[in-house]
């Protein structure tokens, strides 16, 4: 029996023919696909870690020139300790300084770069008499080592094979001493962060970057090619050496994708980290009136990271929901502002295709 209320409904092959019932039906079968492969923690930009890299290097060749006229300008002296002192303080201070400007050039604030110098000079200044004084020390008992080694191997030092292998061994030497000088740099490029574990990276990246400076400067030939070379080569791997060093040792950093400063990179070196307008803050968000001075702190607990809103008046998103306080996982997208920022961890990425079954 049928019921007379009931409404029958009448589908003809007119009907299934029309564009919209297609339209459905093509959306429908892509609905059932299963998608088996899929990427998980793919960073969405490392034009920043390249820039960075490239400028930083940039800026230590243009310091080995900076030098090389500083080395013109000092008066002459005949005191070997006097002239070892001018050219490591030189050495230190200028890459130094110029390091510095660079890397705080990178984030586009005036404000921020002059924080930057106030805190680096006077510490670069100190490090270079300090420094200075520790690879003249170093250099001179290193050089009489080797001349009393070869004086001992009985070559006569008046001979051309006694400077020849004088020559071969003093390419250590010098790379110790001014291994010294590129720390001493290294060291001053870390101080305006205020974090330990930053200061200790670009400490060793300088270090090594004024090893092999150190280490090829007497391999270039003529004085005056051989000190620009040479000292643009010690410059661009100190800034090559931080750069890289701390780009690779990076574990948490925080990615802008949207906003003013897109694209722009900053690395966590600290447990505890504000965010906001202010040069102030760890982290300068500039190019953006939404954001206040101190907008938010990030805090590390372990391996638990939350961030936190400064004024309890105005949340914070993350990941699509407003709150106060929010936990971070790799890949948390927060907003501020109009600015979008995305929490990345690199002990927790996946950078290979994971199998996804349905």
């Amino acid at each position: 029996m049928t019921d007379s209320n009931s409404k029958v409904i009448k589908i003809t092959t007119e009907d299934l023919e029309k564009t919209e019932v297609k339209d459905v039906e093509e959306r429908i079968g892509k609905a059932k696909e299963i998608p088996l492969v899929r990427e998980v923690g793919v960073s969405t930009s490392s034009r920043d870690s390249v820039i960075t890299v490239i400028v930083l290097s940039a800026a230590g060749l243009i310091s080995g020139v900076a030098i090389w006229m500083a080395w013109n300008l000092l008066p002459a002296t005949d005191d070997s300790f006097t002239a070892n002192m001018q050219s490591s303080v030189s050495i230190t201070l200028i890459i130094a300084m110029i390091l510095v400007l660079a890397d705080a050039g990178l984030n586009r604030s005036a404000s921020k770069l002059g924080r930057s110098v106030l805190f680096a000079f006077p510490a670069a200044v100190v490090a270079s008499l300090l420094f200075g004084l520790i690879a003249n020390w170093t250099y001179t008992a290193l050089v009489e080592n080797t001349y009393n080694a070869l004086m001992d191997s009985g070559l006569d030092p008046y001979a051309d094979s006694f400077y020849t292998e004088f020559a071969n061994r003093n390419h250590l030497n010098r790379g110790l001493a001014w291994m010294v000088l590129g720390l001493s740099a290294g060291i001053s490029v870390g101080v305006p962060s205020l974090a330990l574990r930053r200061i200790l990276v670009t400490a060793a990246g300088g270090a090594l970057g004024g090893f092999i400076g150190g280490f090829l400067f007497d391999f270039f030939q003529g004085q005056t090619e051989a000190q620009i070379v040479g000292l643009c080569v010690t410059g661009g791997a100190v800034g090559l050496s931080v750069s890289l060093l701390e780009q690779a040792t990076k574990s948490s950093w925080l990615e802008i994708v949207r906003g003013g400063m897109a694209g722009k990179q900053f690395i966590l070196y600290q447990n505890s980290i504000t965010l906001g307008s202010s040069p102030a803050a760890n982290v300068t968000l500039i190019k953006d009136p939404g954001i206040a001075a101190f907008a938010a702190t990030i805090k590390k607990f372990g391996s638990s990271v939350s961030i936190s809103a400064t004024d309890r008046a105005i949340p914070i998103s993350v990941d699509g929901v407003t709150a106060f306080e929010h936990k971070l996982k790799e890949g948390s997208v927060i907003i501020l502002g109009s600015t979008e920022i995305r929490f990345r961890e690199k002990a927790k990425q996946i950078n290979n295709r994971t199998i996804v079954r349905g």
